[in-house]
Order: structure tokens, then C-alpha cells, then sequence
């Protein structure tokens, strides 16, 4: 199912400063530990298979483009699988919030015209 893995990452934090955005780029279970179901394919994506998703994608492309329409300079900074394992590794209780996902940060300010529509407001995502 996601051997196509694209990340499309909803604009959770912006740091004007530093040129970045971060965000969920997936979420396999909401905070009550509720299974998402995947726009594109219909079906639920266990975080298991999520992280090998996002690993492939950290070796093999790492590419950022605008909506995977227009290709764009941004560079991927940070990619976190955010699972059980992960939350209890830096002290978080996985039983009070159960998110599960892949959280990233991209470096976007070279891209000038795509920076200015995300500090305005017209991208968000």
C-alpha cells in the first residue's frame, strides 16, 4: 500500500527565523488511539508500516516539491517516527496521548515564492 510514500506534511509550527516548517506528515492513530484512514487509499496504514515508508523515503529521495506538483528546494531536516517505543524513549506516557506517526521539519526558505505563500497564509501544506 504505501509503496509510493509521498510525504505531505500540514503545517503544525513555523519558524520565521530559521526558514522551517514542521508537521504530521502522517497519523496512524489519533491522540484517543484511534485508527486514521488514509485519504488517498481508503484504509487504515499501521505505524509499522508507516516507519518503513518513511525510512525508504529518508534513503531514497528526501525531496520536497509544493503539493508534488512544483518542484521546490526544501530540504528535509527531520523525520520522527513517533510511536510507543519513542514516546517512552523520551518520556512520554504512549497511554495519555496515543499519536502515532511520522512528524517532519523542512528547511523551505530558498524557495522564496513557496516561503512567502507559507508566512501569508495561502499554503498550508
Amino acid at each position: 500500500m504505501l509503496e509510493d510514500f509521498t510525504v505531505t506534511t500540514e503545517i503544525a509550527k513555523i519558524s520565521t527565523d530559521l526558514g522551517e516548517v514542521a508537521g504530521w506528515a502522517y497519523v496512524s492513530r489519533d491522540a484517543e488511539g484511534f485508527r486514521t484512514i488514509d485519504k488517498r487509499f481508503g484504509e487504515h496504514a499501521p505505524i509499522e508500516e508507516v516507519a518503513k515508508a518513511a525510512r525508504r523515503f529518508m534513503l531514497e529521495s528526501q525531496r520536497g516539491d509544493v503539493m508534488h506538483v512544483k518542484d521546490a528546494p526544501a530540504k528535509l531536516l527531520e523525520i520522527v517516527v513517533v510511536d510507543a517505543e519513542f514516546k517512552k524513549a523520551v518520556g512520554i506516557d504512549p497511554e495519555a496521548n496515543r499519536t502515532e506517526g511520522v512528524w517532519c521539519r523542512w528547511q523551505w526558505d530558498t524557495d522564496h515564492e513557496t516561503w512567502a505563500e507559507i508566512l501569508d497564509g495561502r499554503r498550508a501544506a
